[in-house]
């Protein structure tokens, strides 16, 4: 980071950008695939619709970048610490050669990684 630069500024301009998404100004676009990091009215939750796996960086950005503007700022360094991890156990299992074919961020039982079924769920 540039020691010249004023980290009040750096913070205001950050607070204005997640205020316009939050309130839906503005919307972080992927120019080369039409992605657009909103979130969705379809899918009940309200959380943000994820771009197509098709690998894209910019696709992704504006995903994980809407989607911390649009978290809690109480859970945002937690996300930011949960995505560091799933980074580097990613890094990991491709230096290891098994991304992919023995795709698993987490070990088996881990309490981080829990899917529920509810019987009751629509």
């Amino acid at each position: 980071m540039n020691p010249t630069l004023n980290k009040s500024i750096l913070k205001n301009k950050l607070d204005h950008w997640i205020a316009e998404i939050q309130g839906g100004q503005i919307y972080l676009t992927c120019s080369k695939h039409g992605y657009v990091a909103r979130r969705s009215g379809t899918r009940g939750d309200g959380g943000l619709i994820p771009p197509q796996p098709r690998g894209c960086p910019d696709c992704w950005r504006c995903y994980f970048v809407a989607d911390y503007c649009l978290n809690n700022p109480e859970t945002r360094y937690e996300q930011l610490q949960q995505l560091d991890q799933v980074i580097h156990h990613t890094v990991e299992f491709a230096k290891k050669g098994k991304f992919g074919a023995d795709f698993e961020l987490y070990e088996p039982g881990d309490p981080r990684f829990q899917i529920k079924i509810e019987s009751n769920a629509e």
